[in-house]
């Protein structure tokens, strides 16, 4: 069935209003939109910063690629709404791909870290992106990282292709951030675990009788002091404890013992389900279940020699 005539004729004309409005910049596209556009599924990172942290993400054009957009009749509400969504998907690929163990949106709320992304569209000869990520530690105010990654997304705007290309593009921007606060974090350990180590120079062997570490430096530097608690302590204890300083000090060995036992058996589980899980953390799980085995070892022989000795004194 053929169209009536006005019908065809309003058409066109409606038609040819819109195209007249776009071309004009009197129509804006809303960043909903280019939200919609850019969207992607951002890449999972494979490890994991044992940090809190905030983010945020900008984008800005360079003067010969806004003048590209101007001569595509957009008009500055149009630009700036692409800006925004774009920096929109680059934020939530920062929250989303698993870098940090916890992303903090609460603005009242302390992180460990605040990560900027700083996005460029550039058109030097070809189109390019360069993303900058600044990760700053928000207890000193100190940058601690900067890593910038530039890459070319064509010759022509058809070639762009924006959203296919970022998930590579702030992929490797995320591995060069992990990678400085991995040995960051690294240094950090390594410094509480020398305070650690201190603390265990020339401890009480009572001191020492403890069921569980937080990680397997402080378990190893335990285990240590206890080897030198039983060669330089344990001689005195015996000729200088009273009798019933001595039974304490088995009850409380024994005790230790007990929930070592306990603890090695949960570790041991812990360490079944990460391998189930994929989970990164099954060296340092298996590490605290072979340490807490090594210092019930370790106690037996202190134990069998107090026991001993509290024996000979009941005779």
């Amino acid at each position: 069935m053929s169209r009536p005539k006005h019908f065809t004729l309003c058409l066109n004309a409606i038609l040819a209003t819109l195209a007249l409005l776009l071309c004009s910049g009197c129509i804006t596209i809303s960043d909903k939109t280019y939200s919609n556009m850019v969207r992607y599924a951002p890449v999972q990172s494979p490890v994991q910063i044992e940090a809190s942290a905030t983010v945020e993400a900008v984008d800005t054009i360079s003067p010969e690629v806004r003048a590209i957009w101007k001569k595509w009749m957009n008009n500055d509400q149009t630009i700036a709404n692409y800006l925004t969504a774009l920096a929109g998907a680059v934020r939530n690929d920062l929250t989303a791909s698993g870098l940090f163990t916890r992303i903090i949106t609460d603005p009242s709320a302390r992180a460990d870290y605040h990560i900027k992304a700083v996005c460029l569209e550039s058109r030097p000869s070809d189109f390019r992106f360069t993303i900058t990520l600044i990760a700053t530690d928000t207890s000193t105010g100190k940058e601690v990282s900067s890593r910038t990654r530039e890459h070319s997304l064509g010759t022509s705007m058809f070639e762009v292709k924006i959203q296919e290309k970022l998930p590579g593009i702030v992929a490797q921007a995320k591995a060069d951030l992990a990678a400085d606060l991995l040995a960051i974090t690294r240094q950090k350990q390594e410094q509480v675990e020398r305070v650690e180590a201190e603390q265990f120079t020339n401890a009480n062997l009572t001191d020492l009788l403890v069921s569980s570490d937080k990680h397997v430096p402080l378990a190893r530097s335990r285990n240590r002091a206890i080897v030198a608690a039983k060669i330089q302590q344990l001689p005195a204890l015996v000729h200088d404890l009273k009798t019933e300083e001595l039974t304490a000090l088995v009850v409380k060995i024994e005790q230790t013992i007990l929930d070592l036992n306990h603890e090695c058996e949960v570790a041991k589980d812990q360490a079944q389900q990460s391998i189930a899980n994929g989970n990164t953390q099954l060296e340092e799980t298996r590490g605290l279940a072979i340490f807490y085995r090594e210092r019930i070892e370790l106690l037996k022989p202190i134990l069998t020699a107090l026991k001993e000795e509290i024996s000979n004194r009941n005779r």
